[in-house]
């Protein structure tokens, strides 16, 4: 059983408390109802017409694979390599590769 889907979700409850910290309890709760919305109308849409979609713009259901592939690559080494300065071998900067982006870039590439 795979638990990404189930994970993922928790992953964002940190990033909701941030960005929503001055927010009233009211306000919280309008936002949690405008995303929950939003991302089951994401999700139905790409369920029942996705492949239309795709075969509408003629692209093949192996290329948007490839493609989302490339895309959270690209997004793991952005988080992994910050700067151009962090992205330096750990024996030229003198220091070793912070842990934290490491695990999120990793977790990126496992998703």
């Amino acid at each position: 059983m795979d638990y990404k889907p189930l994970l993922t979700p928790l992953a964002i409850i940190p990033f909701f408390i941030h960005y929503t910290q001055d927010f009233t309890r009211a306000q919280r709760r309008r936002t949690i109802g405008i995303t929950s919305f939003s991302a089951f109308v994401v999700i139905a849409t790409s369920a029942l017409l996705g492949l239309q979609i795709l075969d509408f713009f003629g692209i093949s259901l192996a290329s948007f694979q490839v493609g989302g592939g490339m895309l959270l690559l690209t997004s793991a080494l952005t988080v992994f390599c910050a700067g151009a300065a962090d992205c330096a071998l750990p024996d030229q900067s003198g220091s070793e590769p912070d842990f934290v982006r490491l695990v999120v870039a990793t977790e990126r590439l496992l998703s």
